[in-house]
């Protein structure tokens, strides 16, 4: 499987530097040692649920720029139609932060 190229720590740090946010204080919004902050910065993979959490904490969504590679990749699709179970449990803000509405009806319009 081919790497992404993308180094989520340092997308993240740009991030934080636009929003004006001291290692600091984003290490208080987070809910993390500030010692941990350096670490997150220098990481080239991060967990979902950790990135859930930077996203929501920062206002941007960082699953887009996975979410790109997608599109440039070539699925070999064999079956027509898939069911999926999702459950997820998310304020109505965070939904809209992070345009999951749009996404939802995105991919309902191009699976057919």
């Amino acid at each position: 499987m081919k790497n992404s190229n993308i180094n989520i720590g340092q997308e993240i740090e740009k991030i934080v530097k636009e929003r004006g946010y001291s290692k600091a204080e984003y290490a208080r919004k987070l809910g993390i040692k500030p010692q941990s902050v350096a670490y997150q910065f220098e990481r080239v993979t991060i967990e979902t649920d950790m990135l859930l959490k930077v996203c929501r904490v920062l206002e941007h969504d960082f699953f887009e720029l996975y979410q790109g590679l997608l599109k440039q990749t070539n699925f070999d699709i064999k079956t027509k139609k898939a069911k999926v179970l999702v459950e997820v449990e998310l304020s109505k803000d965070d939904m809209v932060k992070l345009k999951l509405k749009d996404r939802i009806i995105n991919i309902l319009e191009n699976s057919e």
